[in-house]
């Protein structure tokens, strides 16, 4: 018998290859709907066995195993130290439910998986515990770690205990810079190997900026600095700072020398300084301005009233300066490095740390424009006991003592405010409307007369005075002014180069007012025209109760009206010496016309 044989034909083979994937597609389906939401055989983890589990249990069965990998410690070596790191200072934890679904994850998801799932009876796989540090606590330990660690470059230190203890000298160093997040990440992957282990601080480190000579020189200067108290003044004042407090107060700072090298110099504490120094300091040198003063003669030398044409010539005067002082504060700032000159020269006095604030009015300002003649005065008289009086001694004393800065405009009334009886002030005649009348300060307008005539010899402007509406004897004709507040104002300004003090001084029978100055005229003039374009005046007679019926009484007596005409002249002042001196221009004469209304004439009679 003869067997033949024959080759499968292509097409018998497809057939057959294609039987067989599909045998195999099936057997692989059944097997993956047999362990579908289970671990492949032949897995691991931590040399646990977690074949065929599902998520709960291999939670369940890697529970122990999670707990017992916890329990680990890392050592840290830093700069020389060793230093254990429990698992609980970082919250190490082992992550359960991320670790079953990384072995679940076996054999799953396209080509690879379904490979995976074919070689896995074969085939082992271990893996590791998923999990490892708290964020948040492995953060705060690494910090604590840099805290612990981490310093700044310095040039050295000194420890002073007392005045009479030995110092103790601390070399220079370099800085130390703990890199956070390098350690961190040095420290996370330690733990999470769930092992004992260990990991070396990551750093930076610089080296030390100078050499110990300079510190140990410091040290010498404190010593002898720290012998005796140290003793800071400011014009006459001391103010001594004793062993015992400068030992507190003293502080090592960085400074840079003449070669640009870092060096160490001394310091002063600022808290210490305000709580030891700072209270007595300001006790003893704190205190207020008070502003210059010039102080002219209040009574002139020379006594001038001249009613009618006149010349005045300004008078050399004596006014004495009084510099004032200044504004002292104490100065912390200061005071520090002032302190600590003195500890590095060895010195034991020096000026105190303060700050000077100028008066408003100081001495310098002051002895610039340092007044020097009397430029002008006026004495006007009045009769003694008279209630007027009051009123024009007190305005006196209220104008008395002023400085008018160059510039600046001196007024009657806004020196004095209203002239009130509440304030001191009484009923005294003045005129209203053509009559006599009594008013609360009435009078005063002698003080405006006095003041302009003052001003008008001394040659200032005068823009703002009025005659009274009628003549009064005791006054120069044309040159004369009333004052009635607000209204009736006399002002005079200060247009020369250095201040102006006025003075007014009163006895029982005159007052006088003195202008003292920088003059800018020889000489001022008044020259007075006769009076004339007389008017009579008028007279009326009216009733009154006060009288028996038919007695008569003057109230005024009247008198005529009459025109006058002042002219002020000035007369160049010379300056310079030699064969061309110079004449300082003048202004034109000026010229004022004053017409005084008759004064009416009244009559009172008695009426039943």
């Amino acid at each position: 018998m003869h067997i033949r044989l024959t080759r499968p034909s292509a097409g018998h083979l497809a057939i057959a290859a294609g039987v067989s994937l599909a045998l195999l597609a099936y057997v692989l389906v059944l097997h993956s709907f047999a362990q579908y939401g289970r671990v492949l055989p032949n897995n691991f983890v931590e040399g646990v066995d977690v074949s065929g589990l599902d998520a709960p249990s291999v939670r369940r069965v890697l529970a122990p195993l999670a707990e017992e990998r916890t329990d680990v410690t890392i050592r840290v070596l830093a700069l020389g130290e060793r230093i254990d790191v429990d698992a609980t200072e970082v919250g190490l934890r082992a992550d359960l439910d991320a670790t079953a679904r990384l072995a679940l994850a076996r054999g799953r998801g396209g080509p690879a998986g379904l490979a995976e799932r074919v070689r896995a009876p074969w085939v082992r796989r271990d893996i590791g515990l998923v999990g490892g540090p708290d964020d948040a606590l492995l953060a705060a330990y690494v910090d604590a770690l840099a805290d612990r660690f981490d310093r700044p470059e310095r040039v050295g230190d000194l420890l002073i205990t007392g005045p009479r203890d030995p110092i103790e000298v601390l070399g220079p160093q370099g800085s130390i810079t703990v890199d956070r997040t390098s350690t961190a990440m040095r420290l996370r992957a330690a733990f999470e190997r769930f092992e004992d282990g260990q990991v070396d601080l990551s750093f930076r480190a610089t080296p030390p900026p100078t050499s110990r000579a300079p510190i140990e020189r410091l040290a010498t200067q404190v010593e002898a600095a720290l012998q005796a108290p140290l003793v800071l003044t400011h014009e006459s004042r001391r103010l001594t700072i004793m062993p015992e407090a400068l030992a507190q107060m003293i502080v090592v700072e960085e400074n840079v020398d003449a070669f640009g090298e870092r060096v160490p110099t001394v310091g002063v504490d600022p808290g210490l300084l305000r709580r030891l120094v700072e209270p007595a300091a300001r006790a003893r040198f704190d205190r207020s301005s008070i502003d210059a003063q010039l102080v002219a003669p209040r009574e002139p030398p020379i006594t001038f009233d001249a009613k009618g044409s006149a010349r005045f010539t300004p008078i050399p005067v004596d006014v004495a300066l009084d510099p004032g002082r200044s504004t002292v504060r104490f100065d912390r700032v200061e005071t520090s490095a002032r302190i600590a000159e003195l500890v590095l020269t060895g010195q034991r006095e020096g000026p105190a740390g303060v700050h000077e604030i100028p008066a408003r009015f100081d001495g310098e300002t002051a002895a610039a424009g340092r007044p020097t003649h009397l430029l002008g005065t006026f004495t006007t008289y009045y009769t003694a006991g008279a209630l007027r009086n009051l009123n024009i001694q007190r305005l006196a004393d209220t104008i008395d003592d002023h400085r008018i800065a160059p510039g600046e405009t001196f007024s009657v009334n806004a020196t004095s405010g209203p002239r009130r009886c509440e304030d001191g002030y009484v009923l005294a005649g003045t005129i209203v409307r053509g009559e006599l009348v009594d008013t609360c300060g009435g009078g005063v307008s002698q003080i405006g007369t006095t003041v302009y005539n003052a001003a008008f010899f001394a040659g200032l402007p005068t823009p703002q005075w009025q005659a009274h509406s009628f003549y009064i004897s005791r006054y120069p004709m044309g040159r004369e002014a009333t004052l009635s507040f607000p209204e009736l104002d006399v002002a005079f300004v200060n247009d020369t180069e250095g201040f102006l003090i006025l003075r007014a001084a009163q006895t029982s029978t005159s007052v006088t007012v003195s202008i003292y100055g920088i003059p800018r005229y020889a000489a001022v003039r008044a020259t007075h025209s006769p009076p004339r374009d007389p008017t009579s005046p008028s007279a009326i007679e009216r009733g009154t109760v006060t009288l028996a019926p038919g007695d008569r009484q003057v109230v005024q007596a009247g008198g005529g009206g009459f025109t006058v005409t002042v002219t002020r002249t000035f007369e160049p002042l010379v300056t310079g010496s030699g064969p061309a001196p110079t004449e300082e221009p003048v202004p034109a004469p000026e010229r004022t016309t004053t017409v005084y209304r008759p004064q009416l004439r009244i009559v009172e009679v008695g009426i039943p």
